[in-house]
């Protein structure tokens, strides 16, 4: 039993309890030695109690942080990737709260912590994106939201009031001329491997994390489907490595036409022959999208082919011809445009994307689903004439 007692008299007795090398005595009656181990089991626990409440009250946001926070929740329950993110953010939130007392931390300090991140520069001496000062609070709030859960604290400083200073942006997406101009430009001088990306973001809606996570197995040229399970993520100190989707709504599996499966047969193909000439030293696996020198593509990889792509293409188009800037997001979002104009039911368009319908509407799939397979009809309506209008018999397409 924690602590000791002493008789010092009759009935009466002697409690000792030392804690944090702190020494705490009481003098307490009780008739035998059996009502005393009761007595000094009360005074445990009050003493346990009282300094806990001292400790709490006085406890900085850098121990919540780093012995509460980061020891018992985010490492314990979350991701490489995610605990690599966490890290990240407490580089500059650590320093601004570190000192204050977790208890007495409130909104003007958030508003406070808000405008020194706007004073922040990036070494191209551009503020930080509305984009990334949106982490820093979503961080700060799910921070705060843990020490209410835990009882440290009775209220959460991050109120809507300090969320207003850092404006959700929504990302960009192709109308109906850009997505031609795109589907012609990839048509006729994009290579195999970013012909599928381009039309897997764009019937499929994928990520760029989903794309770069997709592996060969995946492809069901059979039911003409793709499994879209896994993301592809650089965490620091591990390199690139595969987890599963960011929600379980956007692991899936989606019907595609036969003539973009037949475009996908002919890139794997073409990369069997790749993987002969590398031999040994092929170290892609059975990812659908690698590098040049055989490795698993990265998410950010995948984003340059599409820019190094438009950048090469303008310099020899004309002004009308010229591809606007847009990213694996972005074809992310034309795809789903492109089912909410052409009146798929929403309820099945956010199934295929992975989203939920509210968010789905608000910014802009399993085995095989008869449902899916409509609304793959649908987009094809409106992809496939734009793939062919400079050349109906080409060999992409034929059916």
């Amino acid at each position: 039993m924690a602590g000791s007692k002493q008789q010092r008299g009759k009935d009466s007795w002697r409690l000792t309890y030392t804690k944090d090398k702190v020494l705490y005595r009481k003098t307490v009656r009780a008739a035998s030695p059996a009502a005393a181990d009761i007595e000094l089991a009360r005074f445990v626990v009050e003493v346990n109690d009282s300094t806990n409440a001292r400790s709490r009250k006085s406890m900085t946001f850098a121990v919540f942080a780093t012995e509460r926070f980061m020891a018992q929740y985010v490492e314990v329950k979350l991701s490489a990737h995610s605990i690599a993110n966490y890290n990240a953010y407490l580089v500059r939130i650590l320093p601004f709260f570190g000192r204050y007392k977790l208890s007495e931390i409130d909104p003007v300090d958030v508003l406070d912590f808000s405008d020194s991140l706007r004073k922040v520069r990036r070494k191209d001496g551009k503020p930080l994106s509305p984009k990334y000062l949106r982490h820093y609070y979503e961080v700060l709030h799910t921070m705060f939201e843990t020490a209410i859960e835990l009882g440290l604290i009775k209220t959460n400083p991050v109120t809507k009031m300090s969320r207003t200073t850092v404006p959700k942006k929504k990302g960009p997406s192709l109308n109906a001329k850009e997505a031609k101009a795109w589907l012609l430009a990839i048509k006729r001088a994009a290579t195999l491997e970013l012909k599928v990306i381009v039309l897997i973001s764009l019937y499929a809606a994928a990520g760029r994390a989903e794309l770069a996570g997709l592996e060969w197995w995946c492809v069901d040229y059979v039911m003409n489907k793709i499994k879209i399970v896994s993301n592809a993520i650089s965490v620091k100190g591990q390199g690139l490595i595969l987890k599963g989707t960011k929600t379980e709504n956007r692991r899936r599996t989606v019907t595609l036409p036969r003539w973009v499966m037949r475009i996908i047969k002919r890139y794997q193909e073409e990369q069997l022959i790749f993987r002969r000439q590398f031999g040994d030293t092929w170290q892609g696996g059975e990812r659908v999208f690698t590098t040049t020198h055989g490795t698993p593509m990265s998410p950010n990889i995948v984003t340059k082919r599409i820019k190094t792509f438009m950048e090469r293409y303008n310099e020899h188009a004309a002004g009308d011809a010229q591809l606007v800037p847009i990213t694996p997001h972005g074809l992310r979002r034309t795809g789903g445009s492109i089912m909410i104009f052409n009146n798929v039911d929403i309820h099945s368009a956010a199934k295929r994307i992975g989203d939920d319908p509210k968010t789905m509407m608000d910014s802009y799939v399993n085995d095989f689903d008869p449902s899916d397979q409509e609304v793959c009809d649908k987009m094809d309506d409106v992809i496939k004439p734009m793939w062919d209008d400079d050349d109906p018999s080409s060999d992409d397409d034929s059916e």
